[in-house]
């Protein structure tokens, strides 16, 4: 596939080969245990990226998962499950960033080497949702729950043949590592505790018609919280097309 060539006149030739690895495993125990694990690997090398195709670069995110599911009887009328989860997110990225001039040559040693530019990002969550669907009666039901999280940033750091710390305050002249050795942190250690709670009570009027009116509130620390409702009316034509009139409010945390 032609690309422009950020460097010379014309386009270039990008390749764009890959491999992807998953994997889905799943335990289940009568209707009440769950144990599920999940597995991805996926891997670019030589792609398109920073404005350069290069052999060097490289896009290489990881993702596993564990969570495990009870079914919990505490009440005749209420079904309840209880879900306990771990996340762990590994991102690799190699790029050759487009500059506009040769950085060996504001070096020490001067270098005719290009800027290359290596970062690791790994992140890691650990969660627990409780949910229950209460039937009040035919008609009438409630689903209400909580559910806790804890991302935290294990690791994000970045390296480079070059003086990053330098390059990026001007500091000249920028010293030459020809390797990648020299690290840098791109952000602290730090956690976040979530929390969120919601209810909703759900009623069927007639074969036909049915409401619902709910809320959540949810707290994110260190940034805040708020709470959202949420009603709508739900009007089944038949047994295959549906009217849904819903007014409702979301909150993600930037």
């Amino acid at each position: 596939l032609p690309v422009e060539d950020v460097f010379n006149e014309g386009t270039d030739e990008m390749r764009d080969p890959y491999r992807q690895y998953s994997l889905q495993w799943q335990l289940q125990y009568q209707d009440d245990s769950r144990l599920q694990l999940v597995l991805s690997h996926f891997q670019a090398d030589g792609s398109y990226a920073g404005g350069v195709a290069d052999d060097f670069n490289l896009n290489e995110p990881r993702y596993a998962a564990l969570m495990l599911e009870q079914g919990v009887h505490w009440h005749d009328d209420i079904d309840s499950q209880v879900q306990f989860g771990l996340q762990d997110w590994l991102l690799l990225s190699n790029v050759r960033p487009f500059t506009s001039f040769a950085v060996g040559s504001i070096s020490d040693p001067p270098s005719s080497e290009p800027l290359y530019f290596k970062s690791e990002v790994r992140t890691r969550e650990y969660w627990m949702r409780w949910q229950n669907n209460w039937f009040l009666s035919d008609r009438n039901s409630v689903q209400f729950g909580l559910e806790y999280r804890n991302p935290r940033n294990e690791r994000v750091r970045a390296a480079s043949n070059y003086d990053l710390s330098a390059l990026t305050n001007g500091q000249l002249p920028i010293a030459y590592y020809g390797n990648f050795d020299n690290s840098i942190s791109l952000g602290q250690v730090a956690s976040m505790d979530i929390v969120g709670v919601y209810a909703q009570y759900q009623r069927r009027w007639s074969e036909y018609i049915e409401s619902i009116i709910g809320l959540r509130y949810d707290s994110y620390g260190g940034i805040g919280d708020n709470t959202s409702p949420r009603v709508g009316l739900v009007y089944h034509l038949d047994s295959a097309d549906t009217l849904k009139f819903l007014l409702s409010q979301a909150f993600r945390a930037p």
